[in-house]
C-alpha cells in the first residue's frame, strides 16, 4: 500500500489529500528548484505559511510525508521544535519568531521574500531579511536573487557571488534594458548596491544542531 502524503492545518489534528487543482507535476517540481539550496535536508515534516501559490502548495507533499499549513500562532506553537523545514511564502516580520521556534535542533528555514519601500516596518530589502534570521538566532544564512521572479525563476543567484550577479545583469540589460539602465546596473554591483535593489529572492538559514 502506498501511503498518501499528508497535507494538514496545524492544530486541527486533520490531514487533507493535495488538492487536484494545483499545478501540473512539472510545474510544481520546478517550483521546488530552491531545495537544493539546502544541502543534507530530506524533510520529514515541513510547515509552510503566508502567501503560498498554488504550485508551491501542490509541490511540498512531493518532499515530504507530512506537510502542515499554518495560519496562527497556536499552529505554530502546537509545532514547536519538530519541523525539519519551515516554508514562509512573503513572511510578515511577526512571523519570523515562531517559524524558527518550529524548527527541530538542525531543521532549515526557506523564506521567500520581495522588496518593500523603505518606509516598511522591518525587513524591506533580501539582504534586511537575512540580517532578521541571523537576529532571530539562525546560522548557515545566505540569501538569493530569483531570476527573473521566484514563481518563473530560470536562475537563483547567491547574493555574494559577484562574478554571476555581473553576468546575469550584463545578459539582462541586453535584453530588457537600455544603455542607461545598463550603466546604472554596474554601477549598483561595483558599490555593492545589487542585493539592495534585487526585486524577489529567497533566505535560507537553519537553526543550530545543539542549542547552547
Amino acid at each position: 500500500m502506498t501511503a498518501t502524503p499528508a497535507v494538514g492545518h496545524a492544530g486541527t489534528g486533520t490531514a487533507v489529500a493535495p488538492s487536484p487543482t494545483g499545478g501540473t507535476p512539472l510545474r510544481a517540481w520546478h517550483r521546488l528548484d530552491w531545495r537544493f539550496l539546502l544541502p543534507e535536508c530530506e524533510p520529514q515534516v515541513i510547515a509552510c505559511s503566508g502567501a503560498l501559490d498554488e504550485d508551491l502548495v501542490s509541490g511540498l507533499p512531493l518532499i515530504a510525508p507530512t506537510v502542515h499549513t499554518v495560519t496562527s500562532p497556536a499552529g505554530w506553537a502546537a509545532l514547536a521544535g519538530t519541523c525539519d523545514l519551515v516554508v514562509l511564502a512573503s513572511p510578515a516580520p511577526a512571523d519570523l519568531r515562531p517559524a524558527v521556534a518550529a524548527l527541530r535542533p538542525g531543521g532549515w528555514l526557506y523564506a521567500e521574500v520581495r522588496r518593500g519601500r523603505p518606509s516598511s516596518r522591518g525587513p524591506w530589502t533580501v539582504r534586511g531579511w537575512q540580517r532578521a534570521v541571523r537576529r532571530a538566532g539562525l546560522g548557515e544564512e545566505a540569501a538569493h536573487w530569483h531570476v527573473p521572479t521566484i514563481a518563473t525563476s530560470s536562475r537563483i543567484i547567491a547574493l555574494d557571488a559577484r562574478v554571476v550577479l555581473r553576468d546575469v545583469l550584463l545578459r539582462t540589460r541586453r535584453r530588457r534594458f537600455g544603455t542607461v539602465l545598463s550603466l546604472a546596473a554596474r554601477a549598483a554591483l561595483r558599490l555593492g548596491l545589487v542585493p539592495v535593489l534585487v526585486p524577489e529572492g529567497s533566505v535560507v538559514a537553519r537553526r543550530a544542531e545543539e542549542e547552547q
